[in-house]
């Protein structure tokens, strides 16, 4: 029975990619939200369930391979060149996040998990579900937190993602400026977008899986010389780091460009796993604090960025394209741009998640250790 749902994880994420890349869908139906939404139904409808060993163990092998994957092919110095106009952007959206982060806190210490679910969501916020994970595995989250906590934010961010495509810019019109037209300098390639096709050299595809092994056994030897144990947070925090030099420092490493694909497939394998979890009868049974300090997380989180881009004067679309960047990743990046019929603003997307996923887990934790102060 294992063996068969660790196929149908692997199998399912394949055929949307290959289905969405030769069929014509709707905006919001990325491999993205497939996945999500065929987890979440046949997770519901009680067709199957995964094992909780099964969830824990692919969860710990799945999220830090997929860390090293998204980050090692980013050119950080093409990026670095341009990120100077929307600088300021990017950090209003994270001082945003930060703000909320610490207002929710004092509305829900008394809470119990408050602290956990602060700090995993704060990963979502900054650096998509990816560094979710890193953080709930650093903290050592029990298996319902944990699913209590992401299904929280697979359901609001939902929410909150058909707003943005359907009415974001009309109604953040009202509050933020226009934005100013202009031709771009030069062409910037987006390797991060999962309509592309496979990469045609397939040899780097094991290559690439085994850099990340060996960037994941490096951060687990540190792990035991400074702890003698298996440290998750700074096992995550040490891949982060050692992704970012390599990507910065190796050009051929950065070559590999079908890191990242790999990286997005393993990404949707747990967006799927995720779904396949997240049984809302008995999660609402269980607890709706957690709900309650998500939603009001990501409501003060938007509300903050929203009052800080209008008082630096940040235009609508820069806003729009930042806060994508932040939540949502890569993935939804050039859907968004399409939504808001400005495809100029991309790049600050594409920055703004790149940043995302390098900084996200160690902002995260940062926090948590801040709260525990507080």
């Amino acid at each position: 029975m294992i063996f068969f749902i660790c196929l149908f994880l692997f199998l399912v994420p394949a055929f949307f990619i290959y289905a969405t890349n030769r069929v014509k869908t709707y905006k919001f139906l990325s491999p993205v939200i497939l996945c999500y939404g065929t987890g979440i139904l046949i997770g519901n409808l009680g067709l199957f369930q995964v094992p909780d060993i099964v969830f824990t163990n692919l969860s710990q092998i799945i999220v830090p391979l997929a860390i090293p994957l998204l980050l090692m092919s980013t050119d950080l110095k093409k990026w670095i060149k341009h990120i100077q106009p929307i600088f300021l952007s990017i950090f209003i959206a994270l001082l945003g996040v930060v703000l909320a982060c610490v207002s929710t806190f004092f509305l829900f210490q008394k809470l119990p998990h408050a602290i956990t679910t602060l700090g995993m969501i704060t990963g979502s916020l900054i650096g998509t579900n990816v560094n979710l994970s890193a953080v709930g595995i650093a903290m050592h989250a029990d298996s319902t937190i944990f699913l209590l906590v992401t299904s929280a934010d697979v359901g609001i961010g939902a929410i909150y993602l058909l707003f943005l495509i359907a009415l974001g810019k009309k109604v953040y019109s009202f509050i933020l400026k226009p934005y100013e037209w202009k031709e771009p300098e030069e062409n910037i390639t987006l390797d991060h977008n999962l309509e592309e096709p496979f990469s045609k050299k397939w040899m780097d595809y094991p290559l690439s899986i085994l850099i990340a092994i060996i960037v994941v056994g490096f951060a687990a030897l540190l792990s035991f010389l400074f702890y003698r144990k298996v440290e998750e947070g700074l096992i995550i925090v040490s891949i982060s780091i050692i992704s970012i030099l390599i990507a910065f420092f190796s050009k051929k490493v950065r070559s590999l460009k079908c890191s990242d694909e790999i990286g997005q497939y393993l990404l949707l394998v747990f967006c799927l796993l995720i779904g396949l979890k997240a049984n809302f009868a008995n999660i609402l049974s269980q607890s709706l604090d957690v709900f309650y300090i998500t939603f009001c997380y990501y409501g003060l989180a938007i509300l903050y960025q929203l009052i800080l881009a209008k008082i630096f004067k940040i235009d609508v679309d820069t806003t729009i394209m930042t806060t994508t960047g932040t939540i949502y990743g890569p993935v939804f990046v050039g859907q968004l741009a399409a939504a808001i019929n400005n495809k100029e603003v991309i790049l600050t997307g594409m920055i703004t998640a790149i940043l995302g996923y390098s900084i996200g887990t160690m902002v995260s934790l940062a926090l948590v250790e801040l709260l525990k102060i507080l």
